[in-house]
């Protein structure tokens, strides 16, 4: 019955066993086999997760959780690209010196990811300037300075756009304010991690780590 419900379902799914330090694969249909982590699967590594994701490969190495549920992108054998993949697992303790397996499996998601990306990414961008909402940019900037905390912070703001929403349209408003974030991005493009957010109905705030307050006024 098992091997009946394993082989009609999508998911592969793993044992790593902690004392040898190795890992049974099955139902991958292209990386099944018993392989040792240290040895066969590390230097796999580079090439089939996503450079991005690699640390929550090494996290769980290094860590060994009592659960795991992560989200991340592989390329397995015989896929072009990087495709969303969905790990989770626990650990079944062992007994006495047996230090116990975790088990698990790993799920591809790649079509959902996207869609739930793509929500995300409308939700969290200014449709007129490209920019972060407020609630997303001010979180994004929160997240940069516990990094680094140092850096210039600049507000740029478009007197009367009310007014000139009034007099001459919504559109040529957005049109003024589109044409304003252009050329702020530009300015900063050699900021790494700056982040420029729509704080205001015409405003703009903008976040420069590492760059100092008289540095971006020159800009």
């Amino acid at each position: 019955k098992y091997r009946i419900a394993v082989e009609s379902s999508e998911d592969a799914f793993f044992s790593y066993f902690i004392d040898t330090d190795e890992m049974e694969i099955v139902n991958s249909h292209r990386c099944d086999g018993r392989w040792n982590f240290e040895k066969d699967l590390k230097p796999k590594i580079a090439n089939s997760v996503y450079p991005d994701d690699r640390n929550i490969v090494e996290d769980f190495y290094n860590k060994k959780p009592e659960e795991f549920n992560r989200d991340l992108r592989l390329k397995l054998a015989g896929e072009e690209e990087y495709q969303w993949y969905r790990v989770t697992g626990r650990l079944v303790k062992g007994e006495r010196d047996n230090k116990g397996k975790f088990i698990g499996s790993f799920r591809n998601i790649n079509e959902e990811k996207l869609i739930e990306i793509e929500r995300q990414h409308k939700e969290e961008t200014d449709p007129v300037t490209s920019f972060y909402t407020f609630k997303a940019g001010i979180a994004k900037v929160k997240n940069r300075r516990n990094v680094a905390p140092n850096g210039a912070m600049f507000i740029v703001y478009v007197d009367n756009l009310d007014n000139i929403n009034t007099k001459y349209g919504s559109t040529f408003g957005d049109l003024v304010l589109k044409e304003l974030s252009k050329q702020i991005d530009g300015k900063f493009a050699d900021c790494p991690g700056r982040v420029f957010l729509r704080s205001d109905i015409g405003e703009i705030t903008g976040w420069l780590p590492g760059v100092l307050p008289a540095a971006a006024e020159r800009k």
